[in-house]
């Protein structure tokens, strides 16, 4: 009884220890395909290569290098630029010396010996700006240079990480077929499998941070490119502005040496030539008043009350520069022996900027005649200027322009380019009476004759 009791116990032993180690097993595998399931994006990647996977990422570190050659060549063109940079620093030294000799010749008493030593000033100031422009336009082509090593540079490190990333994306994905607990019963026991698939992780982490490099540097890339167009923009305008200022040069010393032939070098005929200008200045102000007069008249004729534009009294600069050189009835005024007291504000501007409308209006007068002959015979800049009709009060006058951009008639906006500022002595249509280049900017408002006069800007500026 007892022997049989004992194998009754035996048995059960046996049997309670096989299902112990079947379930086991079972616990095993469940294990094994859910860890499988939890990292499928991993599991993929489980018969790559680990050594191809470190050496490639290795190289796309080292592809982050800028190379030793592209540096040297960067390093000496910067270098370059700022020698430009230097030399522009020193004209621009040069260039206050000569603007202040201009500032004291003005204050001077009128004179031939007084007008000769500006324009000499002016000549050797325009020629300052011409040198600068000059070694403005090779730094840029430099800087030019700079970004096209750059964007190379780029565009070589773009390729081979592109390469690279491929690469490791077919070696992910080449045995892909395989199912997951194929592939996970491979390892030898769930450890193995699990440091596996982490191992594996953190090769794709470093996919993803190479893959956001990649489009960080695409977005350098473009960031470069833009600069190069704007670099190429900034260079044609100041090859525009060159010969401009050379333009200009030609002008002043011609005008200098037709100077000096009419008044035969003395103060005399320097005085007799002034008050013919005089008299032409005057004629010029009064042929303003009448024009406007008649423009408005007109104007109210065909279109009644409702031509003018919105205007609320104030008026915008008429220039991206708000430096005044000489206010309304300013003080030190160089020709106001002969002309008066100062009827508008000069604003200080380099020649050939942008002269906007002041406000919404009609153009009454648009004057481009540049140059003109007088009764001698002679050939002298004109005075080009634009009158803007703004209400039945107020207009505006630009005056002293190298470029007129508009035609009687023409309704225009606040801030639309109306023009092109002068004011160097002896250039197309500066006119006779010039201190140098700027705006000469005028408010008139009509009185109670129905004359427009000139009034003080300042009040109308915002």
């Amino acid at each position: 009884m007892r022997i049989k009791l004992a194998k009754i116990s035996k048995m059960r032993q046996k049997q309670k220890f096989a299902k112990t180690k079947t379930n086991h097993k079972l616990g095993v595998v469940a294990l094994i395909i859910l860890a499988a399931f939890l990292f499928i994006p991993s599991v993929r990647a489980l018969n790559i290569n680990s050594k191809d996977l470190v050496s490639s990422l290795n190289e796309l570190e080292e592809s982050e290098e800028i190379s030793e050659e592209t540096q040297e060549y960067i390093d000496e063109v910067s270098q370059e630029i700022f020698e430009k940079r230097e030399r522009i620093s020193e004209i621009n030294q040069q260039k206050e010396i000569y603007q202040q000799n201009v500032k004291e010749k003005q204050q001077e008493a009128t004179s031939l010996k007084k007008e000769v030593n500006v324009l000499d000033n002016q000549i050797e100031l325009t020629s300052l700006e011409i040198s600068k422009k000059e070694t403005e336009i090779e730094k840029i082509k430099l800087e030019m240079e700079q970004i096209r090593s750059e964007i190379k540079e780029k565009d070589e490190k773009i390729n081979s990480q592109k390469d690279q990333i491929s690469a490791l994306i077919r070696q992910i994905f080449k045995n892909d077929k395989k199912s997951y607990l194929e592939i996970a019963l491979l390892n030898k026991n769930f450890s193995e499998f699990y440091n596996e698939v982490k191992y594996l992780d953190s090769i794709q982490s470093n996919i993803k941070e190479e893959l956001y490099k990649f489009k960080e540097l695409k977005h350098d890339l473009k960031i470069q490119e833009e600069n190069l167009s704007g670099k190429r923009n900034e260079l044609d305008d100041y090859k525009a502005g060159l010969q401009n200022e050379k333009s200009d040069l030609s002008q002043q010393m011609d005008y200098q040496e037709i100077l000096l032939d009419e008044t035969m070098s003395t103060e005399a005929e320097y005085e007799a030539l002034l008050e013919e200008l005089k008299e032409e200045a005057q004629q010029t102000q009064t042929e303003i008043s009448s024009l406007e007069k008649r423009a408005r008249a007109k104007l109210a004729k065909e279109n009644g009350e409702e031509y003018y534009g919105e205007f609320s009294g104030i008026l915008a600069w008429p220039t991206d520069s708000r430096r005044i050189t000489c206010g309304f009835h300013g003080a030190g005024y160089p020709y106001e022996k002969w002309l008066g007291p100062h009827a508008g504000m000069d604003i200080g501007v380099s020649q050939g900027s942008n002269v906007y409308a002041a406000g919404d209006g009609y153009v009454a007068i648009a004057r481009k005649l540049d140059w003109k002959v007088d009764s001698y015979g002679h050939k002298r800049p004109a005075y080009n200027y634009i009158n803007i009709i703004h209400n039945d009060e107020i207009s505006t006058v630009y005056g002293h322009l190298s470029q007129v951009l508009v035609t009687e008639g023409d309704f225009v906006t606040k801030g639309q380019v109306i023009g092109r500022t002068g004011g160097l002595p002896g250039t197309a249509g500066a006119g006779s009476f010039s201190t140098g280049a700027h705006l000469h900017f005028e408010v008139r408002q009509v009185n109670t004759n129905g004359i427009p006069v000139p009034v003080d800007p300042a009040g109308y500026l915002f």
